[in-house]
């Protein structure tokens, strides 16, 4: 798959709206997300949201802190979240054996709350397809979340790993760039994100663009309108 970015959201309308306007590679979501929709029926939602999705990836995250539940939530992610859909477990020494006998029964894992290089080594090495990196919490928690995600990039290539870094808490267009440069190949966003798009400058040059095109066409019309007159003209 080629680098991209996957939205961090759990509401339906919300995926819906923004897979149409941009090209993601999937969806990510959290119990605490999950959370927000109160009481769900999770077997149902997992099959809307593969319905939603069609073939891209699904993220979505095990509750329980024992691996033997763990497996058992993993379980039915995996019987109704469909072929495309991983499941999440902790980097903690409980989330990483469940992953790793998970994986070993064919099962598709993602590593998440990787705080640190140890954490994601052992998850690629558990089999995880993703290992999400909190690249900001990281650093607000005091630890270099750029240096982590270099050094776990250098750690696939150097051991031919068919893991990727999904780096989580990507706030700006600056950590976009960082994670990217850095050697991430994916990022979760919030839908917030997207206010990144109004960038500074652009209603500069947006407003500049228009009002030279209103002087020139006083009487206004869209490129459209301009291909009617020409054509008339033609004739």
């Amino acid at each position: 798959m080629a680098p991209g970015i996957f939205l961090n959201s759990e509401e339906f309308a919300t995926i819906e709206e923004y897979l149409d306007r941009y090209v993601l590679a999937g969806v990510t979501t959290n119990p605490a997300m999950i959370a927000k929709l109160g009481r769900v029926n999770f077997p149902q939602y997992l099959t809307g949201m593969r319905k939603l999705l069609g073939d891209k990836p699904f993220l979505t995250q095990v509750i329980s802190e024992d691996f033997r539940v763990m497996l058992e939530e993993a379980e039915l992610i995996r019987k109704y979240g469909g072929d495309n859909t991983f499941v999440k477990f902790p980097c903690t020494p409980e989330g990483l054996y469940a992953m790793k006998r998970f994986t070993r029964g064919g099962g598709k894992a993602a590593g998440t709350l990787c705080f640190s290089v140890i954490q994601g080594v052992l998850a690629l090495l558990a089999g995880a397809s993703y290992v999400a990196t909190f690249y900001q919490s990281m650093n607000d928690a005091g630890t270099d979340g750029l240096t982590v995600i270099r050094q776990l990039a250098a750690f696939i290539r150097q051991s031919g790993s068919k893991g990727e870094i999904l780096s989580a808490s990507c706030r700006t267009s600056g950590d976009l760039g960082d994670i990217y440069e850095a050697g991430a190949r994916f990022v979760t966003v919030n839908p917030v994100f997207f206010k990144e798009l109004e960038a500074p400058g652009l209603n500069l040059y947006r407003d500049k663009f228009a009002s030279e095109w209103a002087t020139a066409h006083p009487e206004g019309g869209t490129l459209l309108e301009l291909g009617h007159i020409t054509e008339e003209i033609a004739r």
